[in-house]
C-alpha cells in the first residue's frame, strides 16, 4: 500500500510516466520493440530522441531526459473517495480513449483562455483498464493444519485486493506543460469543460 500509494503513484512520478505513455503512443507506428528494449539505458533514451526529433514527441521525450529536465504539472486531480463521479468517467478507460478525452480538453482550453495550446500539452493520467494487484501467497492455516490463499483466509486482504486497493492508491490526474499550468488553475469552468470533453468522445463527436 505504501508504495503505490507514496512512489508508484506519487505524482511527480505519475507525470514522467504520462509524458512516456504519450511520447510512445504518438511514435508506435515507428518503433520497432524488439530491438529498442534490447538496448542499455543511454543507448534506448539516445534512439528514443533521435525517432522523437522535434516533433511533440520530441518535446515530450526532450523534458524527460534533455538537459534540463521539465516534468508537466498537475492541473487537477480526482480521487475515488472525494470525487467519485469525475473518476469514475475518466478511470478504467482505453488509453486511446484518454488520448482523444485529453486533446479535446486541450482544445476547449485554448478556445476558453484565447491562446494556443497544443494537443500534447495535456495529458490524462489514469488507473488502467485491468486491476494491478493480486495477492498469490500461501499461508499456513493451524486450524486446518494445512496451506491456503491468503486471500481465502483474509476476507480483508480478498476486497483490498480485489474490490478497492486499486482504487485506494491510485488517482485520475491531469497533466499541463509547465508554461500553461498557472493561467490553466485560474480557469473556475475546468470540470464543465471536462465533462463536455468525455461528452463528446463517449458520444462518437471526435475521432
Amino acid at each position: 500500500y505504501v508504495m503505490f500509494s507514496e512512489v508508484y503513484w506519487h505524482h511527480t512520478v505519475r507525470s514522467a510516466t504520462a509524458m512516456l505513455q504519450r511520447a510512445f503512443f504518438l511514435l508506435q507506428p515507428q518503433l520497432d520493440f524488439g530491438t529498442l528494449f534490447q538496448l542499455g539505458e543511454s543507448d534506448w533514451i539516445a534512439a528514443l530522441a533521435r525517432l522523437a526529433g522535434t516533433e511533440p514527441a520530441g518535446e515530450l521525450v526532450n523534458g524527460l531526459f534533455g538537459p534540463q529536465r521539465s516534468l508537466y504539472k498537475r492541473l487537477v486531480q480526482y480521487s475515488y473517495f472525494e470525487q467519485r463521479e469525475m473518476y469514475e468517467r475518466l478511470a478504467r478507460r482505453p488509453y486511446a480513449w484518454l488520448v482523444n478525452v485529453a486533446e479535446q480538453f486541450a482544445a476547449r482550453l485554448a478556445s476558453h483562455l484565447g491562446e494556443p495550446i497544443a494537443a500534447h500539452e495535456v495529458l490524462f493520467d489514469a488507473p488502467p483498464v485491468e486491476r494491478e494487484i493480486e495477492f498469490n501467497v500461501d499461508v499456513y492455516f493451524p486450524k486446518d493444519q494445512r496451506y491456503r490463499k491468503l486471500e481465502s483466509v483474509s476476507p480483508v486482504v480478498r476486497a483490498l485486493a480485489k474490490e478497492q486497493f486499486d482504487d485506494y492508491v491510485k488517482r485520475v490526474r491531469v497533466y499541463v506543460h509547465p508554461r500553461i499550468v498557472g493561467r490553466l488553475r485560474g480557469v473556475a469552468e475546468l470540470e464543465r469543460l471536462l465533462n463536455h470533453a468525455i461528452d463528446d468522445c463517449d458520444a462518437g463527436r471526435v475521432r
